[in-house]
């Protein structure tokens, strides 16, 4: 007669064999391992097809599918921070980001400090040398227009991530004192 599996455990069986018992044992391994597919394929190859496979295939297929919400859930339980208790407060403030203490307050200015250059253009960069009252060169030129950029840069970026913290710190401050039960401090109130 047909094998009959409880779906709800597999560890039930109403006729155990040897053969019945590989069958459950490779089901076993289906439902909690990754290798379903692989399973089931040496089951076929086992039993060849019919209505015990399909029946183990189906079964296997449901518990597989049962149990993949389960540990989800179980991942963001444990991801989830427990809620903070009334007057204790453990979130760290931000960090504040790294200043480049190399970068020139203003670009413009970066070459001036250079002695060996008599005048500047209207961005800062050396057009004449002192020595010999000659031309700085276009490729001297260029490539100090590009470190004159770079430093641009770097210095627009710096300022985006101090506001940023600036942000992230005034949210932090707000979400500290909410947490503590106290007023949350006044805009503006460094």
């Amino acid at each position: 007669g047909p094998v009959l599996i409880d779906p709800g455990d597999v560890h039930r069986m109403v006729r155990p064999d040897k053969a019945l018992q590989k069958l459950v044992d490779a089901a076993r391994k289906a439902v909690d391992g990754p290798t379903k597919a692989e399973v089931l394929s040496s089951l076929e190859e086992m039993c060849g097809t019919g209505a015990v496979v399909d029946a183990l295939k189906t079964y296997v297929d449901a518990a597989a599918k049962s149990k993949k919400p389960a540990k989800k859930k179980e991942k963001e339980a444990k991801k989830k921070p427990a809620p903070a208790k009334k007057g204790k407060f453990k979130e760290k403030p931000p960090k504040a980001p790294k200043i480049d203490k190399k970068l020139p307050e203003n670009v413009n200015e970066m070459f001036k400090n250079e002695k060996k250059y008599a005048e500047y253009d209207d961005e800062g960069i050396p057009t004449k040398l002192v020595k010999g009252d000659k031309p700085v060169s276009d490729k001297e030129q260029a490539g100090m227009r590009k470190k004159r950029e770079a430093a641009a840069k770097k210095i627009e970026d710096q300022k985006a991530a101090h506001e940023k913290y600036d942000a992230d710190l005034k949210a932090w401050e707000q979400r500290k004192a909410e947490a503590e039960g106290g007023e949350p401090p006044a805009p503006g109130g460094d």
